[in-house]
């Protein structure tokens, strides 16, 4: 086989399967569980978020009714798969985070890397470049992760 189609056929097989998780990631999640640089987020509070995809956009709905809105990129040709998540509304305006994503079913896994906050001035410190993702789902106070794992809304 020559290169060429070698490098042809693996660039369309990763569109196709951005595609497919795009297709599979629509549609309305509620929060399962979720861990918060180490600390499991308390179910009241969970139990409200609420995360929409549509298309390339996505909406979150917080707790106090708050929401988040941007767009999505993936990456599902490396492994962990990638997110980037850009936000255009709300606390997160302006801003670009990376995340990492599983799909199984109804059931998603992603694990967000989360800008630093410097709490004396209330304000976001240490923001990380666009392009630095987790390396896992794992959540430590050290690595401030935000793992979350949604059902599909039925």
């Amino acid at each position: 086989m020559r290169p060429s189609l070698l490098v042809g056929g693996l660039v369309l097989a990763t569109f196709f399967v951005q595609v497919d998780d795009l297709d599979d990631l629509q549609g309305a999640w509620v929060v399962q569980s979720a861990v918060m640089a180490g600390r499991p987020v308390p179910a009241e509070i969970s139990s409200r978020l609420r995360l929409e995809i549509k298309d390339k956009a996505y909406t979150v709905v917080t707790a106090s009714g708050d929401s988040d809105k941007g767009k999505l990129e993936l990456d599902a040709a490396v492994s962990p798969k990638r997110m980037k998540i850009i936000g255009e509304e709300g606390p997160n305006k302006g801003r670009t985070l990376g995340a990492i994503y599983e799909i199984k079913a109804d059931t998603l896994k992603i694990s967000y890397l989360m800008p630093r906050l410097d709490r004396r001035a209330d304000k976001r410190e240490d923001e990380r470049p666009a392009t630095e993702y987790p390396a896992d789902f794992t959540s430590t106070r050290e690595n401030r992760h935000f793992v979350v794992i949604y059902e599909r809304s039925k």
